[in-house]
């Protein structure tokens, strides 16, 4: 949009310091362009000028990095960020000719030029919008507004009292002219949401919600609220399992060392004597034979204590891992099991996240659901959200970034909704979500446009939910609890 004004007659000079810069000048050798950063005064005078060499910077990035860079700390020197302005005569009305960057300008009236001139306004395309500052932007964040909002000078012309957002029309098709003469308010922005959209959100929404609700109640008659562990329809055996241990009898000043089989009877008993100064040898001694037996024993010893159970209608057996953690599993894969000794891995970065691995050798670490899936995926996904649940049903793969959408409802969300959330500065829902592109994407549903009914806003936010939920597999928020 052209800002070639042809005015009747020049009234006034430019006034208001400014910090500005040409495009490049060429200089001496083709191609060797400088750069000139300006700073005015208040009556337009040059008080200072710098020259930058635009040929010492390896892309138009760096270079128009620095650039700006320079004129932020000058504008702190000098004090100047406003817009230069002049009076003018346009079309037979006495108005002013403001400044914005790219060479273009605007033209405001009389009566608006005092409120116009306390802040910094930048042409945005086809419009002007405010330029928020350093300073300005910490106090919004300070109030918890959003920044990035735009302020467009024409609305803030029309006003925007009661939270009506005028709908700017301009009689020149001008979006520069921002005479009083030349703009009017077309009216607000109205709903073209109808009845029909309205009811369709409502009956999606309210089975949503009746949905996420069943399936809530439904995880938590499986797994304990508080600590997450497993709520079993009925237990069939006592613990049972072998190991290999030693124990210190400080009266006796030995150690003893004991062997039992899958069913806890003991196997084996040596003791070992010490005194005072013998005590560190004769425990090195004991450690190695415990490990030699450990060595002899593993294949007929299951080395973590278990049990048989039924779990959600299933027959599976339960082991004890470390942290008082258990794991459920198949019977069928106990043989597989037993070949190792089982803990817990807790992933600190989410929060207590515990999984089932072995350690083999003295770092490399096997995951149970791994060895249980041979590896046939190159992720796998406990649909369940329990990674300590390792029945075959609970499997599934978790490529393209199943896993992520699998997710339980984080414990900071108010609107009971993953992904949707109440920004309540600009009276809207959001909802966040990731494609298999892992980039985030963003729809707003602003209670204005749907008739200032906040939950008519919630209906939509939840309907676009349940379509992009279907679209690519989503499951998050479906369980309210951290089954770990």
């Amino acid at each position: 949009m052209s800002t070639n004004w042809k005015f009747d007659n020049q009234l006034g000079s430019w006034t208001g310091g400014h910090v500005t810069n040409n495009n490049g000048i060429n200089c001496g050798k083709p191609g060797n362009k400088i750069r000139t950063i300006i700073v005015t005064d208040d009556n337009g005078k040059e008080i200072y000028n710098e020259e930058v060499k635009l040929s010492k910077f390896k892309n138009k990035k760096e270079r128009n990095t620095y650039v700006e860079k320079r004129k932020r700390e000058l504008c702190k020197t000098y004090g100047r960020l406003k817009n230069r302005h002049r009076t003018v005569k346009y079309k037979g009305i006495n108005c002013f000719q403001v400044e914005l960057n790219d060479d273009k300008s605007m033209l405001i009236s009389k009566k608006d030029i005092k409120d116009i001139s306390q802040f910094v306004w930048i042409s945005n395309g086809n419009s002007v919008a405010r330029n928020y500052n350093s300073k300005e932007k910490k106090e919004m964040k300070n109030k918890r507004e959003k920044v990035k909002q735009k302020e467009y000078i024409s609305k803030r012309i029309l006003g925007n009292k009661n939270n009506e957002n005028p709908i700017a029309k301009f009689k020149d098709e001008n979006p520069f002219n921002l005479l009083r003469e030349n703009i009017e308010n077309s009216g607000k922005e109205k709903s073209i949401v109808t009845d029909e959209i309205l009811t369709k959100n409502k009956q999606i929404a309210l089975r949503y919600i009746k949905y996420v609700k069943n399936e809530r109640e439904k995880y938590n008659k499986l797994y304990n609220k508080n600590d997450g562990s497993f709520i079993f329809d009925k237990i069939l055996s006592e613990w049972k399992g072998g190991r290999v241990y030693t124990e210190y009898d400080k009266k006796r000043t030995r150690f003893e060392l004991y062997i039992k089989n899958n069913n806890n009877i003991i196997l084996k008993t040596k003791h070992y004597h010490f005194n005072k100064n013998n005590k560190d040898s004769v425990e090195t001694l004991v450690i190695k034979y415990k490990n030699a037996y450990l060595k002899r024993y593993r294949k007929h010893l299951v080395l973590n204590d278990y049990r048989d159970v039924i779990f959600n209608g299933q027959k599976c057996i339960e082991m004890s891992l470390t942290n008082n953690k258990t794991c459920i599993f198949n019977m069928d894969h106990l043989d597989t099991i037993k070949k190792y000794k089982w803990k817990t891995l807790n992933n600190a970065e989410i929060g207590e996240h515990f999984t089932a691995v072995t350690y083999v050798g003295s770092h490399d670490i096997l995951y149970m659901h791994r060895i249980l899936t041979n590896n046939k995926w190159d992720m796998v996904d406990h649909i369940d959200g329990c990674s300590l649940n390792n029945l075959n049903t609970n499997f599934r793969n978790g490529g393209n970034n199943v896993n992520n959408y699998n997710q339980k409802l984080q414990s900071n969300n108010m609107t009971g909704i993953n992904g949707i959330s109440w920004d309540s500065s600009q009276e809207r829902y959001r909802f966040r979500w990731r494609n298999n592109d892992k980039i985030e994407y963003m729809k707003a549903f602003p209670v204005k446009t749907y008739r200032n009914n906040k939950t008519f806003a919630f209906h939509a936010a939840i309907a676009f939910k349940v379509k992009i939920d279907k679209k690519l597999n989503h499951n998050n928020g479906i369980r309210k609890i951290d089954h770990n």
